[in-house]
């Protein structure tokens, strides 16, 4: 072949790929994409079988479906001054939550759903108080999301599912509308709806981080990684990434969490005598703090994504109004070769608090996580 002919040859190639990579069909995505169901045990500690899950309902997946198997909550928290720990941080063991594995159903028999591979070491059986979900991870070629977005349903701790979007994409994935999950996570405390208070202004000696439902000090703690056999729902101790609630007289509730600390709620009333003068909720605990959920290079604390905590609320008075605390941010994982913007974004924001209250206010939630 002779260098002219190299040449023709070379430059139509060159322009047969950059034509191929140009007229690609891309599948429009739009709305909710994944399925979800809870899970009510993980099967992982019996070396002689294979890893499964079961399931509120298997009715949405089928073997060979890719899934997201994500530990939602679960965390142990310390209600004393116990070392390290203070109240309304963790008790140290953070057990499964925020573990996330990716895997393909092999089998599915009932409402147990048998994987093809062994779950993350770091996913142990399920202990009390834990919540997991299993997510139907859909796959495409090339994908744009259109102008109508992509979303999830909200996080739903009675159902025990939503937050997420996940999805998989072995070219381009392009961004005409947004991929928002912002205020999709957990819960802001429902200040507005709350028992009426009536206890008045609190000094030190009837000051405390935890109350339970019925004692009504204190506004209510936001939603967090805790596990759910807690029920130290008031007081201004947190919710680990939870904002805590605004103890006494029209105390503000404080921020949810996520990698960073939320912030303290206002305190008191100004018609209270000087007592304890810390009475706001307190902020949600900050996760990215050196030593406790994100440690690198330590196969016991990294590896975790989290929903931003909610927002705590303020005490509710009689003829006043009251905010809630605003819902911390979902998810979103995608695993893409690439990524186009073309006008859209990622968002997974936390939901500020809405409407000017006129009594104790609820604070904003934390921000979730993309990757």
């Amino acid at each position: 072949m002779n260098l002219k002919r190299t040449i023709y040859l070379v430059v139509l190639l060159t322009g047969f790929a950059f034509q191929q990579a140009h007229s690609q069909s891309y599948t429009p995505i739009s709305g909710v994409i994944n399925d979800y169901t809870s899970i009510t045990s993980i099967l992982s500690d019996d070396n002689n079988n294979v890893d499964s899950v079961v399931v509120a309902s298997s009715a949405a997946f089928g073997v060979g479906d890719t899934v997201m198997l994500y530990c939602v909550k679960g965390a142990e928290v310390t209600t004393i001054f116990d070392g390290p720990s203070v109240p309304g941080q963790d008790a140290q063991n953070p057990r499964n939550t925020g573990r996330y594995a990716f895997l393909i159903i092999e089998e599915v028999i009932g409402n147990t759903i048998v994987l093809n591979a062994t779950v993350n070491p770091g996913i142990r059986p399920m202990g009390a108080g834990e919540m997991a979900q299993l997510i139907r991870v859909r796959s495409y070629r090339y994908a744009r999301v259109t102008a109508t977005g992509l979303s999830a349903p909200s996080w739903n701790p009675l159902t025990g599912t939503g937050g997420v979007v996940t999805l998989f994409v072995h070219g381009v994935l392009r961004l005409d509308g947004d991929i928002d999950v912002s205020g999709d996570g957990f819960k802001g405390a429902p200040g507005s709806m709350d028992t009426e208070y009536t206890a008045g202004c609190l000094d030190g000696d009837t000051m405390s981080y935890f109350y339970l439902n019925e004692e009504l000090w204190a506004g209510l703690k936001g939603e967090g990684i805790t596990d759910t056999s807690f029920h130290y729902y008031r007081g201004k101790g947190s919710n680990i990434n939870g904002g805590g609630g605004g103890n006494g007289l029209l105390a503000g509730g404080g921020g949810g969490s996520n990698y960073s600390a939320g912030v303290q709620g206002g305190e008191q009333s100004t018609t209270c005598s000087p007592g304890d003068s810390l009475t706001g909720g307190g902020g949600g605990f900050d996760l990215g703090r050196n030593g406790w959920y994100y440690i690198n290079n330590n196969t016991d604390r990294s590896d975790r994504i989290f929903f931003g905590g909610g927002g705590g609320s303020g005490t509710n008075t009689a003829s006043t109004t009251s905010s809630d605390g605003g819902n911390g941010g979902g998810i979103v994982v995608i695993i893409a070769d690439t990524i186009l913007g073309n006008g859209g974004g990622i968002y997974a924001d936390a939901d500020d608090v809405s409407g000017p209250p006129v009594n104790g206010a609820g604070a904003g939630g934390g921000g979730g996580g993309c990757i």
